[in-house]
């Protein structure tokens, strides 16, 4: 698993392209933008304490969801923009639904 150090810039990977879009569908699917974005928004400074929480964690949750989703979601929150990014493409999608 290869993690990013603090301040270590990391461009947009194939693999957060597609959790954003994913995530970001589903959320516009589900019809909960504000909440989403608000969590998202507030979250923010912590994003960097929850990939460590996942790396911590990454043992008990990799046989329930796989390496590869955690190693994707840990990927996705060591890049603090992936979050900018995430949120901007819930918007542009809620703005294209409505």
């Amino acid at each position: 698993m290869r993690v990013a150090m603090i301040g270590e810039p990391v461009g947009l990977s194939s693999d957060a392209a597609e959790l954003i879009e994913k995530a970001a569908g589903r959320v516009v699917s589900m019809k909960l933008q504000v909440p989403v974005v608000l969590f998202l928004e507030c979250m923010k400074p912590f994003t960097f304490l929850a990939e460590q929480g996942l790396i911590l964690l990454a043992p008990l949750l990799m046989p329930v969801l796989g390496p590869g989703k955690v190693e994707g979601v840990c990927a996705f929150l060591a890049e603090r923009s992936n979050v900018d990014r995430l949120v901007a493409r819930i918007e542009e999608l809620s703005e294209a639904d409505a």
